[in-house]
């Protein structure tokens, strides 16, 4: 048996990847107006704009009666992944955050690609190959590499390396294997619709949630900048439209597994843009971060 070792993605992987440049680009963007606009409401104005999206190619995609062949499965795989990635995977990732940081949440968090895996052997009962695990592995590291504060970064107070740091973890850890079940359950959800028809569904359903949070959440901090959020809005268009279409696609042609690591591949996009366009610096950590995360992708290709 021979193993092809050409540096070559079939269209599934290509749309994986492509939808980790298009989310990096966007959440580029998200970072420079991150001080104008809270997060979830930047949200909220990116998957209403990917909705209108769906909603206006979704006459020119599959007949509309394809819905109500859905079997009840189906919808509950579907409407099942958003509940358990979004209402609960992002809930205890938010609460991760706050209490060990964004940037240890992020690197235990990335280790969603070895949980959709699990995952996918439990559920679907796909078999699991060796490269695509290597692979993955090789991705979660250049991943973790890539998310870890810079040495110079404050050190967390001793409240934090406490009861606070090990709760925290723990949250990480719960929200990597929610998104990793979201994931696996979406894939099931894609057996009758096409990919624009359950982002016409999806999204809005998303688009609700995150609205119904930012509005019971919010504090009176101001008035959010209107052009920063027509921005927003617009790279909504880019992320949560083709991305989100891009991720689907990849998702129902090669699985869970490989489109979660490929996926996974967007912070090596996010720093590529920032090194181009916000002119920051790379250090030693972070080209490791890249270099592991790039022979996980030819891993995960073969």
């Amino acid at each position: 048996m021979t193993t092809n070792t050409d540096f070559s993605f079939s269209l599934g992987e290509l749309s994986a990847l492509s939808g980790a440049l298009l989310w990096a680009g966007s959440n580029l963007v998200l970072q420079t107006q991150s001080q104008k606009i809270p997060l979830l409401l930047a949200n909220v104005a990116r998957c209403a704009t990917g909705t209108l999206l769906f909603w206006v190619m979704l006459p020119f995609d599959d007949p509309l009666t394809a819905f109500r062949q859905v079997p009840a499965h189906e919808w509950a795989a579907v409407f099942g992944s958003m509940i358990v990635g979004v209402c609960i995977g992002d809930t205890l990732f938010l609460v991760a955050i706050k209490e060990i940081g964004a940037s240890h949440a992020s690197a235990v968090g990335s280790i969603q690609p070895l949980t959709t895996l699990f995952f996918e052997w439990i559920l679907l009962r796909s078999g699991v190959s060796w490269t695509l695990f290597v692979g993955s592995c090789f991705v979660v590291l250049g991943v973790i590499c890539l998310s870890r504060a810079p040495r110079n970064a404050p050190k967390p107070a001793d409240s934090i390396r406490s009861k606070r740091f090990t709760v925290g973890i723990l949250l990480a850890l719960l929200t990597a294997l929610f998104w990793g079940l979201s994931t696996v359950l979406l894939k099931a959800g894609l057996t009758t619709l096409t990919p624009i028809q359950v982002n016409s569904v999806r999204l809005p359903f998303v688009t609700v949630i995150l609205y119904t949070a930012w509005t019971l959440g919010s504090k009176k901090t101001g008035k959010p900048s209107m052009s920063s959020l027509l921005l927003i809005a617009g790279t909504g268009i880019f992320s949560m439209g083709f991305g989100s279409l891009l991720y689907l696609m990849a998702l129902s042609k090669i699985g869970p597994s490989k489109t979660s690591a490929l996926i996974s591949t967007s912070p090596v996009f996010s720093l590529i843009m920032a090194l181009v366009f916000l002119k920051e610096k790379i250090s030693l950590r972070l080209a490791l971060g890249v270099g592991l995360c790039v022979i996980g992708v030819w891993w995960v290709s073969i």
